[in-house]
């Protein structure tokens, strides 16, 4: 059973275009968060050895950035 869930929520504004972040997540709660300004990465959270979730990507918490 796939348990893939596919999200979006409005992230910025670049020269008029409205940018989205867009959400993948998988059943263990590890993500990937993307933008559709170029597919950029803004963040990869997956689970650590003990299962705490952190974010393994340097990168800018807003399109600003």
């Amino acid at each position: 059973m796939d348990n893939t869930l596919i999200s979006s929520t409005p992230w910025g504004d670049i020269h008029g275009a409205e940018i989205y972040l867009f959400r993948i997540s998988n059943s263990s709660g590890a993500f990937v968060e993307l933008t559709n300004y170029g597919a950029t990465l803004v963040s990869v959270n997956v689970p650590d050895k003990q299962g705490r979730l952190g974010n393994v990507v340097l990168g800018f918490s807003s399109i600003e950035g």
